[in-house]
Formats: structure tokens, sequence, C-alpha cells
């Protein structure tokens, strides 16, 4: 992710919380990471990005700032994450020093426990339950060192071929409305079956609840695309079943006159489903994509669409951005090459594709 970093402080996105563990007898339960020496300051967050924790913060939290700070140490879900430590070289975290992270918010990946089976959750774009999640912050109270980025410098040494796109993804999530999931026996409706308490098939929140033979429109505006022979953009659409019966849902492109049925899907009772299809470049209009869905089936049809994901070619081009995310195609090659233009005056670059973070050294 790329971040240009200001002078202003970033506290308000950072709450501090210190917690002393109590040592129990208990099984194995998921907190064996906690070593119970030592204390952990929570801090909560709710968005993607990179963040830091300046001197005044972290002294102002209660967080012991005459520790080493190369033993400082940061645990998400029980793994250690990589940090950067500005001027830990010293082993003393002065004024002017700084921790820095990439953090996520909670999406739906812990909620999959609930589901049985697990491939019945309909998607982890969303938590059942929040969207708060929670790091720990501690230090080290023996010998060992915290976790940090790999710094790395590159040179295109190996003479790579210059990459001319990456792969935006565009989400339009709908959390609206609550689907209770398929009730007992399968075909009866929320009113005449019973409904488990237990999670599984098309149990989640989604979005409104839409009516047979009324069209439903969503609108994509389509920044810096690449219109590339080698690869086109996709759509998939995740539509969850709001009523009883088989579903029958149109996908259209475009409005009025240009109007193209693109799918038409079937589906049955509660359950979820989800469409994915090839967008031709054909249509798209100055840059948009109008999508609409409608239920030609009974009168008593009825559906929900959960989200809708577009993945296009995009262009390097930052103008106008402090901030970007490149999702760059797979391929084989276990490095590439990319040109950033317009990039911010001292932008970062990190690698984020894996659980540790990679902070790249280089001019963009």
């Amino acid at each position: 992710m790329l971040h240009n970093f200001y002078t202003k402080t970033l506290f308000y996105l950072l709450y501090f919380v210190i917690i002393i563990p109590i040592k129990t007898n208990a099984q194995n339960i998921g907190n064996e990471w906690i070593n119970y020496k030592q204390s952990y300051f929570k801090i909560k967050i709710t968005q993607k990005g990179i963040y830091q924790i300046d001197y005044e913060e972290l002294k102002s939290s209660g967080f012991p700032i005459n520790v080493n700070p190369q033993k400082i140490q940061l645990f998400r879900n029980g793994y250690e994450q990589a940090i950067f430590i500005k001027g830990e070289d010293d082993q003393q975290f002065n004024n002017g020093d700084f921790i820095e992270f990439y953090a996520e918010g909670n999406d739906g990946s812990l909620d999959s426990l609930l589901y049985a089976p697990a491939k019945s959750q309909p998607h982890q774009y969303y938590s059942l339950y929040t969207d708060t999640a929670s790091y720990f912050l501690t230090y080290s109270t023996d010998n060992q060192v915290g976790k940090r980025m790999k710094a790395l410098q590159k040179t295109n040494e190996r003479n790579l071929k210059l990459e001319t796109f990456h792969l935006e993804e565009s989400l339009q999530l709908f959390t609206l409305s609550y689907s209770e999931g398929q009730p007992e026996p399968i075909g009866t409706t929320l009113n005449s079956g019973i409904l488990n308490s237990n999670y599984s098939y098309g149990k989640g929140w989604s979005g409104e609840i839409q009516q047979p033979n009324i069209s439903t429109s969503f609108n994509f505006i389509l920044k810096n695309i690449i219109k590339s022979d080698s690869i086109k953009p996709t759509l998939e659409i995740l539509f969850a079943g709001r009523s009883a019966g088989q579903h029958s849902i149109e996908t259209w492109f475009n409005e009025d006159s240009k109007q193209r049925l693109i799918d038409t899907i079937f589906f049955n009772n509660y359950s979820t489903h989800k469409s994915s299809k090839i967008v031709n470049f054909q249509d798209i209009t100055n840059d948009k994509l109008r999508v609409s869905t409608r239920s030609n089936a009974s009168l008593n049809d009825q559906y929900s669409v959960s989200y809708l994901k577009l993945i296009y070619p995009q262009n390097f081009d930052m103008n106008g951005t402090t901030e970007k995310v490149f999702n760059l195609n797979q391929n084989a090659l276990p490095e590439r090459f990319i040109s950033i233009p317009n990039a911010p005056v001292g932008v970062q670059l990190y690698d984020i594709s894996a659980k540790y973070v990679s902070k790249v050294v280089s001019n963009v």
C-alpha cells in the first residue's frame, strides 16, 4: 500500500487499553500466544492503512517508553505482525521516533467458525458482529526481539518488462437487511418453518429485499481503465434468496435502448448464488458501467443483492490520491517492474501480499 505521511498525528485512529492477563489452568483455547509476564496494550482498528504511533502518543497511553524498542511486538489473532520502528538501533525510544505498521479492520473471516459447514458462509467481506479489529502492542521481558518489516532496495537488474496495469477491485457491499437463512423443512417460509439457531446457508447480512419484476440498478465508475486485449473486466454478484421456491433473476448491462442481458440465474429458497461474468469494453460508456438486476419469476419471488465486485485493468497513475493498493496480475515471476506516475513526494511502497509486511525502499 502507498501512503504519504503528514505531520498530523494518527492518535484519533488508535485507542489504547492496558490488559494484564491472568493465568489459568484451562485447556488450549487460542490464547496460548500470550506471555503472562508481559502487559498488552489494545489498539482498535476499523480501516485498512499504514498507522504510526509516535513518542508522545506512546507515552500518553501509559506504555513504558524506557524499554528497549527492539523488544516491542505487535500481535493480532495470536500472530505477531511485522512492524517498523524508526530510531530503534540505539535501543532507546526517543522523541521523534515512531512505530509504523499495516493494519486492517475486522471482516468475516473469524465468523466462518460459526457456520456448519464452513463453506455455507455467504462471504467474508463483512462481520456479523463488529468491524473493529484488536491489535495488541507489548514488549518482551526476555532477550526476544520483535518481528520487523524487511527493508528492500530493488533495481531492475533483470531487465523485467514494465507492467502496464494492475487489477483494480471495486466492491459495493450491502448490509442493510439481515437474512435469517433457510427454515426447516426446506421449502417452508419464514412464517411456516422453523429457524435453527446455528449459522448455515443464506444466513447473514445482505441488501434490501427486492420485489419481482422491478429493476434495481448499480453504477460503477472505472477510473484510469486500461482497455487491454489480454484481460477484460469481470463482475461478480452474490444474490441471496429471501423467499421460498425457485428464483429467476436477470442481470443487465447499460440502460434504455443499449441494455444487454448478460445472465439469467436460477436457485432455490433462502440459499445464496454467486454469478461471475466477463464485461465487454463496449458495455462501458464514458468510463461508467451500469448494472441492473430483476426477478422475472412468480409474484412471491424475493431476493437481495449482498455485494457486487468489479475487477478491471487500471493504470498505475496516482494523480490526485495519497494512498493506493495495487493488485498485480498473477504470474510465475517472483519480481515485477512497475512505474508509478504522479506519486506523492516521500511516498513509501509496501508489500502486503503475505501475513508479514515487507517495506520496499525505492524510487517510485
